[in-house]
């Protein structure tokens, strides 16, 4: 699977949609989704941020991005859609610096953003995703963390991306494309595996670490 393509079908999308918005934010730090998104842009001075996922804008408003992007088919955000028809209408070279994934949590739809995430992630960049860790097979209803733990996990497979997962907030999962120094191999499709599977191989398919841990792991990439 390819991470960038040098064109894409459709037009670029209106420049005044991605205009920096008005006013200061306070911005979330911490144990949290919004707070490892503001880690990433304060430790490498991401400018162009993109949410799949906008309901209530509760992590939107929080992110302290010079420009900000939301898609979101029903509230927030500043493009009223569905991710798919986002990124169908964008330009082979718009990127962004950090990408959030919380939209529809249904695996088969995060496999779709992520791949499409990839090919319009900045040099350097990096995707963030919420509920990689769902508190008990109970969660894996679509209206709570559903299944987007499988679609982390299937990319864990792949050998040029780098992943962790914050133990926290329901899990939030990180991916840079670097080298990957633990892929995994997993026992069958994404269809097909089952929160025993989480369970059992939580550890070595998910990577879980502390605030600290994702620190640590956004110190050591190369300098920006």
């Amino acid at each position: 699977m390819g991470r960038l393509k040098e064109k894409r079908r459709g037009e670029r999308l209106d420049r005044q949609q991605f205009r920096p918005l008005a006013g200061p934010v306070e911005p979330v730090l911490g144990a949290s989704r919004m707070g490892v998104v503001n880690l990433l842009i304060a430790k490498r001075g991401y400018k162009r941020y993109l949410e799949i996922g906008c309901q209530f804008n509760a992590a939107f408003d929080s992110i302290s991005a010079d420009v900000k992007v939301g898609v979101d088919p029903v509230s927030g955000g500043t493009h009223r859609m569905t991710s798919d028809e986002f990124f169908a209408q964008l330009s082979g070279c718009e990127a962004f610096d950090v990408i959030f994934i919380d939209g529809d949590h249904r695996h088969p739809q995060v496999l779709r953003d992520i791949e499409n995430a990839l090919e319009h992630l900045a040099l350097g960049g990096a995707i963030v995703m919420h509920d990689c860790l769902p508190m008990s097979a109970e969660y894996e209803s679509p209206n709570l963390s559903g299944t987007a733990w499988r679609a982390f996990a299937k990319y864990r497979e792949r050998g040029d991306l780098d992943a962790i997962v914050g133990d926290f907030d329901h899990g939030v999962g990180i991916i840079r494309v670097a080298p990957n120094p633990s892929a995994v191999e997993l026992p069958c499709g994404v269809d097909e595996l089952t929160y025993e599977h989480l369970i059992e191989h939580r550890d070595a398919w998910m990577r879980p670490t502390d605030l600290a841990g994702v620190e640590a792991f956004v110190d050591a990439w190369p300098d920006p």
